[in-house]
């Protein structure tokens, strides 16, 4: 089965059409067959792919607006602490 795969792929479309049609037949499904499969393989290997390189982009969306988020807040604990804490002392009451 190889050696027919191999050589129906070898052979241009003039020659394979000069076969009698039960074996010029037999020959496409001896190719077709296995190159379906082939061509099936390399597109869902695409699809995941295409799937994973979304999922990173969308992870990293999302890890960028954490970040910038993160960085708009950063520090205003201690401000509010600080200033918490400084009310407190003076005896004025809380904020």
């Amino acid at each position: 089965m190889e050696q027919l795969y191999r050589r129906v792929g070898q052979e241009t479309a003039r020659e394979v059409r000069r076969h009698p049609e039960p074996r010029r037949l037999g020959l496409y499904a001896i190719y077709l067959v296995p190159r379906v499969r082939e061509i099936v393989d390399a597109v869902v290997d695409l699809l995941i792919e295409t799937v994973h390189k979304m999922a990173t982009m969308a992870e990293r969306r999302v890890v960028k607006t954490i970040a910038r988020d993160y960085q708009k807040v950063h520090g205003k604990e201690g401000i509010l602490a600080r200033s918490r804490g400084g009310h407190c002392d003076t005896g004025r009451g809380g904020v």
